[in-house]
């Protein structure tokens, strides 16, 4: 019997990552307030806030899977958010500008049956280019940048800023595919199985 699969976000990104191999997706944004998670530490962060992203829909859900991430950049060691206004994204790009950085998810898979979850980091290394200052305010005024963490999205428009990346490209997106698919089999949920089951949303 196909299973119910729960998507706690928010993120447009994210909703559309998966709607590619999951028609049926069930998407319920989380309760919980991301501000007030208290993380100095950038991996225990965002696998803390998916856990909480997951957990605060579990009693709404019941039964099926559900699927939470959180992601964040890391620079030196220090956190990089979602910049809350253009003038906060131009200092965002200002500081990763020529600069290696880390993209960082947690994600987490949740079979609320079994009460079993499957916890995981991805890391990806991503080199930005030497940008001018008009080319950033340039990229800042397209308002791309809002409620996108390190003030770019790499698939869209800001695919142009990036020189090179090491690792997952759909982490850097914000939903590590390669990595969910593997922990998703681990609770018999196949997306490419989901995929031909439903066929595929346009």
């Amino acid at each position: 019997m196909k299973r119910k699969i729960v998507l706690a976000s928010t993120s447009p990104r994210r909703q559309k990552l998966l709607r590619r191999y999951i028609k049926n997706l069930q998407v319920i944004p989380p309760k919980i307030d991301e501000e007030e998670i208290k993380e100095n530490d950038p991996r225990r962060k965002v696998l803390k806030t998916a856990v909480m992203k997951a957990e605060s829909i579990m009693e709404e859900v019941k039964e099926g899977i559900i699927i939470a991430a959180d992601t964040i950049i890391e620079l030196d060691g220090k956190i990089i958010g979602k910049p809350r206004n253009l003038n906060e994204a131009k200092e965002i790009l200002l500081e990763l500008n020529g600069r290696k950085h880390k993209v960082i998810t947690g994600v987490v898979v949740i079979d609320c049956e079994k009460k079993r979850r499957i916890m995981d980091i991805v890391e990806t290394e991503v080199y930005m280019k030497n940008l001018s200052i008009e080319e950033i305010e340039f990229y800042v005024k397209t308002k791309e940048p809002l409620g996108k963490a390190g003030a770019y999205a790499i698939q869209e428009l800001g695919a142009i800023l990036i020189n090179k990346i090491n690792g997952c490209f759909y982490n850097v997106v914000g939903l590590p595919l390669p990595k969910l698919y593997e922990m998703l089999k681990e609770v018999n949920v196949n997306l490419l199985e989901e995929y031909l089951m439903g066929g595929r949303e346009h």
